[in-house]
């Protein structure tokens, strides 16, 4: 195994855990989760990005959906700063720019391989 798949598989598991962990507060209807998308003023978003996040974070680990898991994540991760910014504040944005950044890079380096 080389550097680089060391890296990527050491990345897809920290993704999967991420998110697999995020959706499950999302899904179990966690008080924080849902006080954050009513104030977004979209209680129903929460059901949608929880079932992303649990298949993001599972797809993320196959080798057939992982490069395609991880670009719906950063495109997830993408409406997550968005909100940060609109709503919550910047002050909390880091978590999703750093698994933003995370899942782009994994995206990127798999876009050409379904094996990896």
């Amino acid at each position: 195994m080389t550097g680089k798949t060391i890296a990527l598989w050491t990345a897809r598991v920290l993704l999967a855990a991420l998110f697999v962990f995020a959706s499950s507060g999302k899904l179990m209807g966690n008080p924080e989760a849902i006080e954050a998308f009513e104030n977004i003023g979209a209680p129903w978003l929460r059901w949608v990005v929880g079932v992303c996040e649990l298949a993001g974070g599972i797809g993320i680990l196959l080798p057939q959906t992982a490069a395609l898991a991880a670009a719906c994540l950063a495109l997830l991760m993408v409406g997550a700063m968005a909100s940060h910014v609109l709503v919550f504040g910047v002050a909390t944005i880091a978590p999703a720019v750093v698994a933003f950044a995370l899942s782009a890079w994994v995206a990127f380096e798999l876009r050409r391989t379904r094996t990896a």
